[in-house]
């Protein structure tokens, strides 16, 4: 209702604003014949059926149907006046209101973004253009904050795919251990895996501003391939996310994520992360980001090097995000610092990622590449104690998400996924140089 309220104030406003000659009954050349009295308007719309091309008579039985809030009248008034006059910014602006107030945001904003870049117009009329969707974004956005969360989702994922090198071999010929070289037999297999995912989000309703969010939410992802029972993967995740204000966001989150691999404990990883979101324009953020993890690795029967990794990471990154009402593409580069106290897996990295995404009416696809350089800072004595190691990591992933706009009436139609993920590895060391592939369908289901 409020939101309703709002939008009626601003498309008064935009009528005061933009368009005071039509107000004031000026700036349209009028002939003695065509003038209306008081008595005549009564009969507005008679006079227009007579006379549908007349820009004056339409656009004060406009005016008439808006007073009277009859929203469908007043936009089939605005389309015969785009029609007798295309290049009307007015009947444009006026419309894109109708429009939005009808439930077509898309088009409204649409029309909107396009006077206020429209070099043909005025001016006053691409600052107003602006202005009011500005003003209609800020209104969704306090109505959004005024709608009871709902305390508990729910979100199932089921799928299956198939891995490309699921062992994760070298491909490289040969291979070194201990300073020496050997022929690689490690076969390159392709193994079919399933996939099941449950996450639950909490939202408490504590005494929060309206610019305050604080969640709480728990994840369990199962990987479980067909015949390579020692790489079935198990995730568990615990966190809780805040975040604080309206333009300028501080965002902070807290999360334990336990790994194990064929339901052997392999590594728990404590993560702490803090960003901060700065609008430098109307579509243009910055995000610095740092986080801190602690990762704690336990003995596993498969992976004896394991025990005693244990140490933290520290990431510190800067993102610029572009978003326009369908796309949005974010650069994150990054540096990212391990403990030298870690035993091993002692390296720096210097990655920068770039992510891009593209919405439909119902399908959104996006896209993300990594790449990056990790310098590690002593040498594996079971492979090389010669050589320290170096890698060039690339990562390519891609999705598409479909949602049928029946889902809203009927939760057990469910949401369909395709994913692909490919990473590939160039290292000093052969025998970390290794490519390999992910494809991925699932359906999930939101309650």
């Amino acid at each position: 209702m409020r939101f309703s309220i709002k939008l009626s104030q601003l498309l008064t406003f935009t009528v005061l604003l933009c368009a005071p000659e039509i107000v004031a009954g000026g700036g349209v050349e009028r002939t003695e014949s065509q003038s209306l009295t008081p008595q005549s308007e009564t009969g507005i719309f008679e006079q227009v059926l007579g006379d549908p091309g007349n820009l004056e008579l339409n656009f004060l039985l406009f005016k008439k149907q808006l007073a009277e809030n009859n929203v469908k009248g007043a936009t089939a008034t605005l389309e015969r006046v785009l029609l007798t006059d295309p290049n009307s910014k007015l009947a444009r602006i006026m419309y894109a209101q109708l429009k939005l107030r009808m439930g077509n945001r898309t088009e409204g904003l649409r029309n909107l973004d396009q006077i206020s870049q429209d070099t043909t117009a005025t001016a006053d009329m691409r600052k107003n253009a602006a202005a009011l969707r500005e003003g209609l974004k800020r209104a969704e956005q306090m109505n959004t904050r005024r709608i009871p969360r709902k305390k508990f989702v729910s979100r199932l994922k089921l799928g299956g795919g198939i891995a490309e090198n699921a062992l994760g071999t070298s491909e490289e010929n040969q291979i070194t251990f201990f300073d020496n070289d050997f022929l690689n037999t490690v076969p390159d297999i392709d193994e079919s895996f399933s996939t099941a995912q449950l996450d639950v989000t909490y939202t408490p309703s504590f005494n929060l501003d309206d610019d305050e969010f604080l969640q709480f939410y728990a994840s369990n992802q199962i990987k479980d391939f067909k015949d390579l029972n020692r790489y079935d993967l198990t995730l568990t995740t615990l966190g809780m996310s805040y975040s604080k204000g309206s333009e300028r966001t501080l965002g902070l989150s807290v999360s334990l994520t336990d790994i194990n691999l064929n339901w052997h404990n392999y590594a728990s990883i404590f993560n702490l992360a803090a960003n901060v979101k700065l609008p430098m324009s109307e579509n243009f953020t910055l995000i610095p980001v740092v986080t801190a993890a602690r990762s704690v690795h336990s003995y596993h029967p498969d992976i004896a090097t394991n025990k005693g990794n244990t140490g933290w990471t520290y990431k510190v990154g800067l993102g610029a995000e572009y978003r326009k009402e369908r796309f949005f593409v974010s650069l994150q580069p990054s540096l990212t610092q391990l403990d030298k106290n870690d035993r091993l897996n002692n390296y720096d990295q210097e990655q920068i990622a770039f992510i891009a995404g593209r919405k439909f009416d119902q399908i959104l696809i996006s896209g993300r590449f990594n790449r990056s350089e990790r310098s590690y800072e002593q040498a594996d004595p079971f492979i090389s104690s010669l050589r320290k190691r170096k890698d060039r990591l690339s990562e390519y992933s891609a999705s598409l998400f479909w949602t049928p706009q029946a889902v809203a009436q009927n939760r057990m139609i469910p949401q369909l996924e395709l994913g692909i993920f490919h990473k590939k590895i160039k290292s000093n060391l052969p025998n970390f140089s290794k490519e390999t592939t992910d494809l991925t369908f699932s359906v999930s289901w939101v309650f």
